[in-house]
């Protein structure tokens, strides 16, 4: 159910959700992470879209499971100054 991108060592557990209920939001999950190359990143939000481009943030309070899905990982690129 959840896709982190390049963060491997963060394997989430799928959750079996039924139809019109809430999913759990994962726990201890980084705001931050560096790459191998030491850029740093954000955390951003859980997506369901896989291009990561709709401007909706999923809302773990409120959203409900409709049908099979998959949430996504957006992380954003810190710049350095």
């Amino acid at each position: 159910m959840f896709y982190t991108g390049s963060l491997e060592k963060y394997d989430l557990p799928e959750q079996e959700v039924e139809e019109g209920q809430l999913v759990e939001e994962p726990r201890n999950f980084p705001t931050r992470y560096y790459d191998p190359d030491g850029n740093e990143y954000l955390f951003i939000g859980w997506y369901r879209d896989i291009s990561l481009d709709e401007e909706y943030v999923w809302k773990f309070a409120t959203d409900k499971v409709f049908g099979d899905m998959q949430l996504y990982a957006k992380w954003q690129k810190i710049e350095k100054s």
